[in-house]
């Protein structure tokens, strides 16, 4: 519980030779931990220029925002569309059940701007991709563009190669009967998009 909120981890429960365990591990751990890497992403994701989900009636994301990160317990944006429900989320207010703060449009921003740049800002080299290799790709409010930076570029690609490749070698392990397999596969795609970061 004194953790930031962004050092978190998951729990799984299963069995391993007949035996019932319980496996805790941080998140920094486990590969594919980074979700920029897009392990079994589908590709139709990385051609949405909808940030905010903006026609849904609430939105929720991860407040990735300085002022919250101490928080182990996480804390989340919230953008409400509906009368109803933005009534619903005063009532919890005034009752003490709920707890937020209003932010504004800047800082809602800042919370997603890992998302809004690789789904808006980025978009428009992936389409451009598509379009010199011939490819169909939907109509989208973002003009393609090869206009990015080269290492901006490179971290695209290599993404993209990472979801295309986690479910070719994911099935080959399957097959296989090897885990090791596609920890060792995705390991070295894993290694050179972190180097990237470097």
């Amino acid at each position: 519980m004194d953790r930031p909120a962004d050092d978190y981890g998951v729990e799984m429960v299963g069995t391993i030779d007949g035996v019932e365990v319980n496996i805790v591990k941080p998140m920094s751990e486990l590969l594919g931990h980074d979700w920029g890497e897009g392990f079994f992403k589908v590709l139709a994701s990385d051609y949405t220029d909808d940030v905010f989900n903006e026609t849904a009636d609430i939105t929720i994301g991860d407040a990735w925002l300085p002022e919250y990160s101490d928080d182990s317990l996480g804390s989340s944006v919230v953008i409400v569309r509906n009368a109803a429900l933005n009534d619903l989320i005063d009532s919890g207010i005034s009752s003490g059940r709920l707890k937020l703060n209003v932010i504004d449009k800047e800082a809602m921003f800042l919370s997603q701007a890992s998302h809004y740049r690789h789904t808006h800002d980025e978009l428009a080299y992936r389409l451009f991709k598509k379009d010199i290799s011939g490819q169909w790709r939907p109509q989208k409010r973002v003009e393609a563009s090869g206009e990015l930076l080269e290492r901006r570029k490179k971290i695209q690609d290599l993404r993209e190669e990472i979801s295309a490749s986690s479910h070719i070698v994911y099935k080959r392990a399957v097959e296989l009967d090897d885990l090791n397999y596609f920890m060792v596969e995705m390991g070295k795609l894993s290694k050179k998009y972190k180097e990237l970061y470097l």
